[in-house]
């Protein structure tokens, strides 16, 4: 016998089979995908909280023959941007400015505050003085 036909060595004359591809699959376990919310939750980068400030300072200083409003307003809203400063989330311009508004309205509380009542005592006594008759009233002759 021939060497050659004893020990069989790959020619170009003996094709090779290709190995099959080998994958395996796993199958992923059943989670349940979370369903988008109607309202999306407040981000950590969120202006949220300045924007909020320097609407209730804007609100506050409006108000502010309205003493008993404006005050907390505004105490509320320097509270939430000295908050949003000290946390060094976004919106510091918001915050700085919600905190000069609400400041300028925390100190023009008690100036509406004496203004309102002199105003409403003021009221009183003509209303008085027009219950009894006693108030005086000028009229002018051209």
């Amino acid at each position: 016998m021939d060497s050659q036909s004893t020990n069989p060595t790959p020619s170009s004359e003996q094709p090779v089979a290709p190995q099959p591809a080998t994958t395996t699959y796993e199958p992923t376990p059943a989670v349940a995908q979370p369903v988008a919310a109607a309202v999306a939750p407040v981000q950590a980068g969120s202006k949220a909280l300045s924007i909020w400030a320097l609407i209730l300072a804007i609100l506050a200083f409006i108000s502010g023959p309205l003493f008993f409003i404006s005050g907390p307003l505004a105490l509320v809203a320097v509270i939430l941007a000295i908050v949003v400063l000290a946390k060094h989330k976004p919106g510091k311009g918001q915050s700085i400015a919600a905190v000069i508004i609400g400041g300028v309205a925390l100190l023009a509380v008690p100036f509406w505050g004496l203004v309102t009542l002199t105003a409403y005592n003021n009221l009183t006594e003509r209303a008085k003085d027009a219950q009894s008759g006693s108030g005086t009233v000028q009229i002018i002759e051209q």
